[in-house]
């Protein structure tokens, strides 16, 4: 027994001194990356690579300019070029070579460099760092030039409260601590960062507020402390449970076009319907229903004037996004519906043909026109003259009732026809 605890004790160490290894190992390379660890190695003479004194623009394999960010070039500004282990910018890098900057600013390299991924970094005291990634073709000469910022007072990240992804081009108002002066409006980068510099008038010890806005997701506030020194802040974006477009068939917005969220009584969509949320489309035709709904049978409906309505029929999990878009069509100068003459269930794929109501000739087919419900339509845009016109119905295993036979229907612009007809099953 005591033996064996003696072995576990020693396995236990063991593993400690190798996960306290790998720790410092990956915490070395962090720090390589970061500007505490180039602020040291530039507080001296460069004495790592060494620095080349005979390259001239004309030679260099790498060159380029540092500004800083009111447009001046800086002189002694540190460049470092590390190597990736792989091509594709991925594995550990390897520092291969440094300089500073000339008095205008510009800086050379003048060994070739092997093809792969490489990272280049700037740095220049009291100024942000910053960072290029390029793949290096060797035999291909290369230009990168750098505009260094001020260091930001505050740099937030933007992203998704469900995915846990950053969300890019939010647009970021900063207000005062009121909500009512407008300081700084600006928009995350692709990868959801955000900063404010002290040239934006932001004063220590204040209270900011900021506001937060994307198409696709609820509008967020966070008040921020400014403390006076560099600080993070995260805001994570709240998408909303069910949004959409709603267009006219020729793709223009319908600004203003209302959305109904009804629920069915029972999940197998049966029962009565009852109104738990509405919304206007914007400008845009976008609209957007925030609040969260129990799980259930829905029906979600759009309608616009002079358009005819249309719906949508969805299972909802309350711990889902919804994104159903609507195009809404002009109202057709006749609808029918075709069912079963003993069940009253719509038939679907049932051929439908008009015939001149006094010749019997047929004047326009629609092969398996009607829909999951039964449903066909007639729009202006078919080109069925105006009149009168007798339904012929045909579905394998089916013949038309007597009733339907002896219907005739009327066409007319601008006015709006619907009848129902019946097939019977034959056997």
């Amino acid at each position: 027994m005591y033996r064996e605890v003696r072995l576990f004790a020693l396995g236990f160490v063991v593993a400690l001194v190798v996960a306290g290894f790998v720790l410092f190992q990956l915490i070395y390379f962090e720090e390589m990356a970061s500007s505490a660890q180039l602020t040291r190695k530039t507080t001296g003479a460069l004495t790592t690579k060494g620095i080349e004194t005979n390259v001239t623009e004309a030679n260099a394999s790498l060159k380029g300019v540092v500004y800083g960010w009111n447009n001046i070039s800086l002189k002694n500004a540190a460049v470092f070029v590390f190597k990736f282990a792989y091509d594709n910018f991925t594995g550990n890098f390897t520092e291969i070579a440094e300089t500073l900057t000339n008095e205008n600013g510009s800086y050379f390299f003048g060994q070739a460099f092997s093809t792969g991924a490489y990272m280049l970094v700037v740095y220049y005291e009291g100024l942000q760092t910053e960072y290029f990634f390029p793949f290096i073709v060797q035999g291909s000469p290369l230009q990168v030039n750098f505009t260094l910022m001020e260091k930001p007072l505050l740099y937030g990240v933007v992203s998704d409260a469900r995915s846990q992804r950053r969300v890019g081009w939010v647009r970021v108002d900063v207000y005062d601590s009121y909500g009512t002066t407008l300081l700084k409006s600006m928009l995350t980068d692709r990868i959801g960062t955000f900063r404010i510099y002290a040239i934006d008038g932001i004063r220590p010890n204040s209270l900011l507020k900021l506001k937060f806005y994307k198409r696709g997701f609820l509008a967020t506030e966070k008040v921020v402390a400014y403390k006076g020194s560099y600080q993070n802040e995260f805001v994570w974006l709240t998408p909303p449970f069910l949004y959409g477009t709603v267009v006219s068939k020729n793709w223009v917005p319908l600004r203003g076009a209302l959305i109904m969220v009804l629920k069915f009584a029972y999940s197998n969509f049966t029962g009565e319907l009852r109104k738990v949320d509405e919304a206007r489309a914007d400008e845009f035709g976008y609209y957007f229903i925030n609040k969260t709904h129990s799980a259930g049978a829905y029906r979600i409906m759009a309608s616009h004037s002079m358009l005819m309505s249309d719906y949508y029929n969805q299972v909802v999990d309350a711990d889902h996004i919804y994104v159903i878009n609507f195009t809404l069509g002009e109202y057709p100068l006749f609808m029918g519906i075709v069912r079963h003459s003993r069940n009253q269930t719509g038939l679907t794929n049932v051929t439908v043909t008009l015939r001149d109501a006094r010749t019997d000739a047929p004047v326009k087919e629609y092969l398996k026109l009607t829909d999951l419900q039964g449903t066909f339509k007639i729009y202006p845009e078919d080109e069925v003259p105006d009149g009168t016109y007798k339904v012929s119905l045909a579905k394998d295993g089916y013949t038309q009732t007597r009733y339907s036979l002896d219907k005739n229907i009327t066409l007319r612009r601008g006015a709006y026809g619907f009848a129902t007809f019946y097939l019977d099953r034959v056997g």
